[in-house]
């Protein structure tokens, strides 16, 4: 839910101009390479949306052959639309090239020419507890 207020909270602070050009030019600073980063990837992958989650709940479906394949899909598909509705917003609140932080999401909020503290608020409170749950 704090991700769909995110969203439509900051909607009326993209500017355009931030996506020009909407995929940079390779530089070649960045890309996939080989390396424990490029694995630690697909580790995060996983996490994702919580295949574990999904497929413990399968003792507990009535037809999980076909319950299991439609909620992994679907999971995957809400999961998906909403990382990257979020990355068109902060890339469109921020220039991209100032959010190579740690806490980017935090950076942008900032970095917009609006009021967003009690937005910076949520999200630092959401981070807290999505760390909580995850970690415990």
């Amino acid at each position: 839910m704090a991700i769909v207020v995110l969203v439509i909270a900051c909607l009326q602070y993209i500017d355009p101009h931030n996506w020009q050009p909407f995929v940079p030019a390779n530089t070649g600073k960045s890309g996939l390479r080989l390396d424990r980063r490029a694995a630690w990837r697909g580790h995060v992958f996983f996490a994702y949306i919580g295949f574990d989650g999904v497929s413990t709940l399968a003792e507990e479906a009535h037809n999980p052959q076909r319950t299991m394949p439609l909620s992994l899909f679907f999971s995957l598909a809400i999961c998906t639309a909403l990382y990257i509705a979020v990355s068109l917003v902060i890339t469109g609140i921020a220039d991209f090239h100032q959010l190579n932080v740690a806490d980017p999401l935090y950076k942008a909020l900032s970095l917009a020419h609006a009021d967003l503290g009690w937005l910076k608020f949520l999200v630092g409170i959401v981070a807290v507890f999505g760390m909580i749950s995850v970690i415990c």
